[in-house]
């Protein structure tokens, strides 16, 4: 039952007495009585008469005793409380008596919007503040809505034209809030299900149901799930061009199945991707988006959701995820709020205009850069937050596929693609982890190589004694005494005048050369002090050295990214 056919009242009233001839112990009605009660009842050309009874057997409300039919098939089954409920039927709003006074009207007018209708519902955002909204279901999409105030005035005005005023609304909301008010952890879909467009998918049994108006979703994706749904050909071929291995692609696999899931806690990552302009990034981006529903996704950076501005996590809530393309390299001044966005931990929310409450986050996060954010703190915790994945070439601008996004969001694409999320979705939760996940030093590093023109220029060309050490333990032949011997030291102008070149020549930010020594500084074992190196006694970092042939290598990949 689609819930595609419009509702007309008349068409109802003529149901109503087949309906009753099928409940009597009597041969059932057949479908030429269906048509004469229709024609009785409503004003409708034969035509018109026609098409209405072939709606109502297309979309089974109407059932019939054979699958070939005529005027002579007999009525099996009669499903008027179904074309009530999927054609938004509602009968209108009658006041008890002719001249009740405002406390009544308001009373009747409530208890007609939550009782009656029942797609007017309170919802406690957080009792403990009293804060609270009323949300609207939305009949066609199967959801619930915040501004549900603005939907208690369009039908206060419709119902009652003459009697409508602000002070109305203001007594009819009040009683709304006092009618069996339901919390925001009543809410959403239950861990384990999946609102798709043809129902509620139950994702371990693969099993569909009916999506009741009383299951409260927040969400619905808007692809339909099919079974038989193939593998995604042209999705997969353009992420084996754009990834790094199969490994990779297992990740996000995993990632977009993690989005089917309301538990933050369990597995407590965001998905990172890094990698050049047009290197397929957006892309994918795009197409998750179009499988899990625009509707359903926030558009958040990190900044807007941890540098103190106060609306941005309330956008998160009740969405699928959050997205965010091209992210800002701007610093992250409170990684605090990153761990508990990604771990289910309850932060308060701000809407605008409204009164703050708690709320646990269920979105999960997904950004691209080119650049990662800088960070003014950071600690093992946060980058064991982080799921990342390096897209890592660009494609050349005459071999991209202008049509490439149209060609993987066609309808069965997406099918194909959900299932795909289904599948990942599967094997993290038998894994109890993410295919290839790094540990939060290797997250660091790659941070690092995709960070700001400081950081990039370190990771590439300076290494740190310890790091020399480690790599001669590695090796076969490697004494003490030549651990001891190990020295690492180059004067602070040389190394700057080197990383000067670099940012120059990659077209990235020069940092002055006090944020440059500061950033050397972080590094472990890491001083500055004045040196005597070849002759000279300067100012320079004790701990650590540029790398062999670092000028040249420099130059090597200025030539490089010139030709792009």
């Amino acid at each position: 039952m689609t819930g595609s056919m419009e509702f007309r009242e008349d068409v109802l009233d003529s149901l109503e007495p087949v309906k009753k001839h099928e409940e009597q112990d009597v041969p059932g009605p057949e479908v030429k009585h269906l048509r004469n009660s229709i024609s009785k009842h409503s004003e409708l050309e034969e035509e018109e008469t026609l098409e209405v009874v072939k709606s109502l057997i297309e979309e089974e409300y109407v059932e019939l005793e054979e699958e070939d039919h005529d005027q002579n098939t007999e009525i099996k089954t009669l499903h008027l409380d179904e074309y009530r409920e999927n054609t938004d039927y509602t009968k209108s709003f009658v006041l008890s008596k002719e001249d009740p006074t405002k406390l009544e009207i308001s009373r009747e007018f409530a208890e007609w919007l939550v009782n009656e209708r029942g797609d007017i519902k309170t919802v406690k955002l957080d009792p403990a503040r009293n804060s609270k909204q009323v949300w609207y279901y939305d009949q066609q999409n199967k959801v619930w809505n915040r501004g549900g105030e603005d939907k208690l005035s369009e039908l206060l005005y419709q119902e009652l034209p003459e009697k409508h005023s602000s002070h109305l609304e203001d007594e009819v909301e009040t009683k709304v809030h006092r009618i069996d008010p339901i919390t925001l952890e009543d809410t959403g879909t239950e861990e384990g299900y999946v609102a798709v467009d043809n129902g509620l998918l139950h994702v371990k049994e693969q099993e569909l149901t009916e999506i009741q108006r009383e299951d409260y979703l927040t969400s619905k994706i808007p692809v339909e799930y099919d079974l038989e749904a193939t593998a995604p050909e042209k999705f997969l071929d353009f992420l084996e061009e754009v990834t790094r291995s199969q490994e990779d692609m297992k990740k996000l696999q995993e990632f977009v199945g993690y989005c089917l899931m309301t538990d933050t806690a369990k597995y407590e990552k965001a998905l990172m991707i890094l990698g050049p302009t047009d290197s397929g990034k957006s892309v994918f981006l795009d197409v998750i988006r179009e499988v899990l529903g625009p509707d359903n996704i926030a558009q958040q950076s990190l900044q807007d959701l941890t540098n103190g501005k106060k609306w941005g996590l309330a956008n998160l809530v009740g969405k699928i995820a959050n997205i965010d393309h091209d992210l800002d390299p701007e610093a992250i001044e409170d990684i605090g709020t990153v761990k508990k966005i990604t771990s289910g931990n309850p932060i308060t929310v701000e809407p605008k205009w409204e009164q703050p409450y708690d709320y646990t986050p269920t979105a999960k996060h997904m950004f691209s850069a080119n650049r990662t954010p800088s960070r003014d703190k950071e600690d093992e915790a946060f980058y064991n937050r982080w799921l990342t994945v390096v897209f890592p070439k660009s494609i050349p601008r005459e071999e991209q596929d202008t049509k490439l996004k149209d060609k993987l969001t066609t309808d069965e694409e997406l099918k194909k693609i959900l299932n795909w999320g289904i599948a990942g979705y599967h094997r993290l939760e038998n894994q109890g982890s993410f295919s290839g996940e790094n540990g939060p030093y290797t997250t660091k590093e790659v941070w690092k190589e995709w960070g700001n023109s400081i950081e990039r220029f370190i990771t590439k060309y300076m290494v740190t004694r310890r790091e020399k050490v480690r790599n001669m333990k590695n090796s076969e032949d490697y004494s003490k005494e030549d651990v001891e011997d190990v020295e690492c030291k180059v004067h602070s102008s040389v190394a700057y005048d080197v990383y000067q070149k670099y940012a120059t020549g990659t077209d990235m930010e020069v940092k002055s050369q006090k944020a440059f020594t500061s950033e050397v500084k972080k590094l472990r074992g890491v001083k500055k002090k004045r040196l005597r190196i070849g002759g000279k006694q300067k100012r320079g970092f004790k701990g650590v050295e540029l790398v062999e042939d670092a000028e040249n290598l420099v130059e090597d990949e200025i030539e490089e990214f010139g030709k792009w």
